[in-house]
């Protein structure tokens, strides 16, 4: 044994073979990856996922309804006007209702909601 400042040094641990066999694992998986690599290309996907559904053009007659319920509202970050403009969706008054009772321009208003639909926040009666 080698003395190194003061102590005596030990001879490296035994190295223990694995229960399981290295090398068959590494010849299993080299050969499932190849298998998966030789699919032809006419067996994987060649049409994209459809696009998002197209936002319904609202008007100023339209009535807009809550898409969620009013507790699950708290989970979006939403601006302030959005938030109020949500409080008072009752799924009865019309966008033009709304709009004077929000003291809005009915346009400003349909883009708001429009944006709220596509965020599926909002549906249309």
């Amino acid at each position: 044994m080698t003395k190194r400042q003061g102590k005596t040094s030990a001879p490296p641990p035994p190295t223990v073979k694995p229960a399981w066999d290295p090398e068959r694992y590494a010849r299993e998986t080299d050969s499932r990856i190849r298998l998966e690599s030789t699919v032809p290309p006419s067996a994987r996907p060649t049409v994209p996922p459809p696009g998002p559904e197209p936002v319904h053009m609202a008007r100023g007659t339209d009535v807009p309804v809550l898409a969620i319920s009013r507790d699950d509202l708290e989970w979006f970050e939403l601006s302030s006007s959005s938030r109020d403009l949500l409080r008072q969706v009752n799924g009865r008054d019309t966008v033009e209702a709304l709009a004077t009772l929000l003291r809005v321009p009915p346009e400003q208003l349909l883009t708001e909601l429009e944006g709220l639909a596509r965020e599926g926040l909002v549906t249309w009666r």
